[in-house]
């Protein structure tokens, strides 16, 4: 793949994407029949198992009590018919109460939909479309935004702890920096942003720490045990949400509203905190696939000033030359001069055609640096040009003088 001027360069830019797209695809369908395999051969046993126990006790009991299978199974149907009613054996709280339909709609605008409850009549179901269709891209709206102030405190507090030890080497070595110094370093504190791999770890610690805590309280007041508790809070905080467990149905608990509370403010962090895991490890996969990329085409790039990648070449990397540098072509590579730096998350979310902030802000104080730069060079050359000036004028004089006497 080369790239030429202007269009080609583009063309190159959309190959590219379609090469990414198809790698991508071939990746997840691999994943899922992994998935599928792994999935077959540790739950169809139990399925089978399952099948022959249901069997043999249904077979016993039209025996024991001579009583026609087909009756018998024409009432297990209209049992499963109110079980997706709501409607079990166990004393369970009522659906659709005013505290049952809340719980309803958390798990409708989450994305999380466990199932174990759904409107059954036209009216709820026609209803649900509007009230889904706005309620979710409110909740992705909060998301995105929770994760955009998540990645400016890691950021901050990461360069305040950069900085603090800074200082502190600098305090060992008993070296007092100058003014310059203290410039430079301020302004590397400015540029420093941590790497996506870094805000990664980060966010699954506090998505684990989460999980952890949210395991406690549903193990304590749902009897499951802590294992279990931890494949639920995955299940929900994920928003797979599959309904074979399902927290706050029982009839009766200890502190009823207080542990609603809790449950709700779990579900709003647990999902938040795991959704925005998600978002900086599609990240990292993304960068996966772009390195594949290039060990398969031989890929590289050239960057302008701003770190934008411009071109895509299948040359050597030793022979590899800029070709359409003025595009603002984004492509799936990094340069050799750039390949040791890690890439920041700052770089991957930011239009490559826009500067942000921080390059505005330099690129006015480089301007406003070199003006005045310029302005003390032509200082200096009005000063130089007043002295010549002034001694021209001298030596004018005494000439004069000298003719008069």
């Amino acid at each position: 793949i080369s790239c030429g001027e202007g269009c080609g360069c583009i063309w190159s830019h959309i190959n590219i994407d379609f090469a990414r797209i198809f790698l991508l695809w071939f990746v997840i369908v691999f994943y899922a029949l992994f998935g599928a395999a792994v999935f077959s051969a540790l739950e169809r046993p139990s399925e089978l198992e399952a099948h022959c126990r249901w069997n043999r006790q249904l077979a016993e009991f039209v025996q024991d009590h001579r009583v026609p299978s087909e009756d018998l199974r024409e009432l297990l149907g209209h049992y499963e018919e109110a079980i997706a009613a709501g409607i079990r054996m166990e004393a369970r709280r009522p659906r659709w109460d005013f505290s049952g339909a809340f719980y309803f709609v958390a798990t409708v605008a989450s994305t999380i939909g466990f199932g174990m409850a759904a409107p059954a009549t036209l009216n709820g179901k026609i209803f649900l479309i509007f009230y889904g269709l706005i309620g979710c891209a409110a909740t992705i709206l909060f998301f995105n935004l929770f994760l955009e102030h998540m990645i400016m405190l890691i950021t901050f507090l990461t360069r305040r702890c950069r900085k603090q030890k800074q200082k502190t080497k600098l305090s060992k070595r008993h070296i007092v920096p100058n003014l310059n110094t203290q410039l430079e370093h301020g302004d590397e504190q400015e540029d420093w942003k941590p790497s996506v791999y870094y805000v990664t770890l980060i966010l699954a610690t506090v998505a684990i720490l989460v999980s952890c805590g949210a395991s406690g309280l549903y193990s304590a007041m749902e009897d499951w045990s802590y294992l279990e508790s931890m494949y639920f809070c995955f299940v929900a905080f994920s928003t797979m949400g599959f309904g074979d467990m399902v927290s706050g149905q029982q009839a009766h608990y200890e502190a009823r509203w207080v542990y609603q509370i809790a449950n709700s403010l779990m579900f709003i962090l647990g999902v938040s905190c795991t959704y925005s895991l998600f978002s900086v490890t599609a990240i990292i996969i993304k960068q996966m696939l772009n390195w594949i990329l290039a060990k398969l085409f031989s890929l590289h790039c050239c960057r302008n000033h701003h770190g934008t990648c411009h071109v895509v070449k299948a040359s050597l990397p030793s022979k590899s030359k800029c070709k359409c540098a003025s595009t603002a072509v984004e492509t799936v590579c990094q340069s050799l001069d750039t390949a040791n730096s890690g890439p920041t998350f700052e770089d991957e979310i930011r239009d490559s055609d826009k500067l942000s902030k921080d390059d505005a802000e330099k690129d006015v104080f480089g301007a406003l640096s070199k003006n005045c730069h310029l302005s003390h060079h032509h200082s200096v050359r009005e000063d130089v040009r007043t002295v010549a000036m002034s001694n021209h004028q001298q030596q004018e004089t005494n000439i004069n003088a000298k003719s008069v006497l």
